[in-house]
């Protein structure tokens, strides 16, 4: 079964730059090349950890899941406080808890859909 990105959900343009102040507070006010250096960087870490994470529950798409937590908190930073987090990184796996009982949810309607078939 692979992940599939929320009904409705549409990236805005401006989504990754917020996702980024989101990963780098002090990113708004950087110029130059290395500007997003330390927000790449915890992208890609936080993906990383939350393939692992769902690779744990289970989930034999956990990359896909991975990308789709990605996808989701890109298209809601905008609206989280960030001071409330002393590490931004909670609200990830907030939203990839949330993505995992959806996953678990669909996995065992098909699991019953199959079952009926037989």
């Amino acid at each position: 079964m692979s992940a599939s990105p929320p009904a409705g959900a549409k990236l805005e343009p401006g989504s990754w730059e917020a996702l980024f102040d989101f990963l780098d507070a002090a990113r708004p006010g950087k110029a130059g090349p290395d500007r997003d250096a330390l927000a790449e960087s915890r992208c890609i870490e936080i993906r990383r950890k939350l393939a692992c994470f769902f690779a744990a529950r289970g989930c034999p798409d956990a990359d896909d899941l991975a990308s789709d937590t990605l996808l989701r908190v890109a298209g809601k930073c905008r609206q989280v406080d960030r001071r409330g987090f002393a590490d931004c990184t909670g609200y990830f796996y907030g939203v990839a808890r949330n993505l995992l009982h959806e996953w678990q949810r669909r996995a065992s309607a098909d699991a019953e859909g199959r079952e009926s078939l037989r």
